[in-house]
C-alpha cells in the first residue's frame, strides 16, 4: 500500500483502511457482533499497545492525539460502513481501489456514494523569485485531516471540522537557505466560495492567535487579502474564488514578490 501512495493524506487514508479494518475484526472476534463492541475502550486498548509514547510537548498535544487515534477511530468507521453496504466482499476490494484521501475517509459517502477525488492543486516555481541561494525542501498535500488539526489550534473543534469540511484538493511547497530561512506557499482549493471564505477567516483567526504580537499591514503593492507582520515573519492569506493562498516569508519584500507569482 505504501507503494501505492505519494502525498501524506493519501497514506493517511490507506493506514486508516488498514487499521480501521484490523479494529473491525478485532471487535467481531471480541464481541461477535458490532452492536455489543465498546469502541473507545477497544481503540484505546490497541493505541496502548501498538503506539510508542513519547515524552514532553509532543505527547501532550491534542492534535498529536487526534493524529493517532484515526486509523484506528475514523478508519473503523469507514471501514464499518464499508461492511454495512457490502460485507467482507466490500471491505477487500477496496484494497484494489483505496481511498484517496483522508475526506474520503472521515466521509464516507464520498467513497462509497458520490465518489469525490481530490483536485490537483498547482503552486508555480517561485525559485526564480528568491534566487539561487534557496531551494525546495518540500511538496506535499496535507487533506482535510491536516487541515482540520492545524485550524484546531485556535478554533474549537467542531468550528475547525466545519471549516475543513469542504475541502477539495492542496498543495504544501517550502523553501529554504542554508540559514534556516523558509518560505511556506500553502494553496487549496474548495468544493465552494463559501467553503474557502469559511478557510480564509479561520486562518486569518489562528495566525492573529498563535502568532501574537501581531501587526496588521496595508496590502503592499496593491496585492489584495490579509497581510501581518509578526516576530515569525511576514504572513498572507487571500482568497481568490474557491482558491486559497497561505504565505509565509522572512520579510514584506520576499512575501510580496512570492505572493505576485501565485495565481
Amino acid at each position: 500500500m505504501d507503494d501505492r501512495t505519494s502525498t501524506i493524506d493519501e497514506e493517511l487514508a490507506a493506514e486508516a483502511l488498514i487499521a480501521g479494518d484490523a479494529t473491525l475484526s478485532t471487535a467481531l472476534y471480541r464481541h461477535r457482533d458490532l452492536a455489543s463492541a465498546d469502541w473507545d475502550a477497544l481503540t484505546a486498548l490497541i493505541m496502548e499497545a501498538e503506539h510508542p509514547r513519547y515524552s514532553g510537548q509532543l505527547e501532550a498535544s491534542e492534535a498529536w492525539q487526534q493524529l493517532k487515534r484515526f486509523p484506528n477511530r475514523e478508519g473503523r468507521a469507514f471501514v464499518g460502513e464499508l461492511f454495512e453496504a457490502g460485507g467482507w466482499d466490500a471491505v477487500n476490494g477496496t484494497y484494489t481501489d483505496p481511498p484517496q484521501s483522508t475526506e474520503q475517509i472521515l466521509h464516507p459517502v464520498r467513497y462509497l456514494e458520490q465518489r469525490d477525488a481530490p483536485t490537483r492543486v498547482t503552486v508555480p516555481d517561485i525559485g526564480g523569485a528568491l534566487g539561487e541561494e534557496w531551494h525546495e525542501a518540500l511538496e506535499e498535500t496535507l487533506g482535510e485531516l491536516v487541515v482540520e488539526l492545524y485550524l484546531n489550534q485556535a478554533l474549537s473543534e467542531q468550528k475547525a471540522r466545519r471549516a475543513a469540511a469542504g475541502w477539495d484538493g492542496d498543495t504544501l511547497v517550502v523553501w529554504e537557505r542554508e540559514t534556516g530561512r523558509q518560505v511556506v506557499v500553502w494553496r487549496l482549493i474548495w468544493d465552494s466560495s463559501a467553503d474557502a471564505r469559511e478557510f480564509e477567516n479561520g486562518l486569518a483567526t489562528l495566525v492573529e492567535q498563535r502568532y501574537f504580537p501581531v501587526r496588521p499591514i496595508r496590502p503592499p503593492r496593491g496585492i489584495v487579502g490579509h497581510w501581518w507582520e509578526t516576530n515569525a515573519g511576514t504572513f498572507h492569506v487571500c482568497r481568490t474564488g474557491r482558491y486559497v493562498l497561505f504565505l509565509r516569508a522572512p520579510d514584506v519584500n520576499t512575501a510580496v514578490n512570492v505572493a505576485s507569482l501565485v495565481p
